[in-house]
C-alpha cells in the first residue's frame, strides 16, 4: 500500500520535455474504470482502489 499525502495523492511528478511512465495497476483493476484527463498540461491519470480479500487465503506447505 501507499501512503497518502495531505492531499489525498500517492504520487505527484513534475516533468519537462518528453516522458514516458509505466504505472502498475492492481490486481483486478478492470481497464474500462481508468481514467485519463489533461489540463494546463497536467496528466491527471485515476483508478478505483481494489478491494482487499476479505478471507485469508490457506497455503499448504510441504
Amino acid at each position: 500500500t501507499s501512503e497518502l499525502d495531505k492531499d489525498g495523492y500517492a504520487v505527484r511528478e513534475r516533468r519537462f520535455g518528453r516522458f514516458s511512465r509505466t504505472l502498475p495497476l492492481p490486481t483486478g483493476t478492470k481497464p474500462e474504470e481508468i481514467k485519463a484527463s489533461m489540463s494546463d498540461g497536467i496528466l491527471t491519470v485515476t483508478f478505483p482502489r481494489s478491494q482487499p480479500d476479505k478471507e485469508p487465503k490457506k497455503i499448504t506447505i510441504s
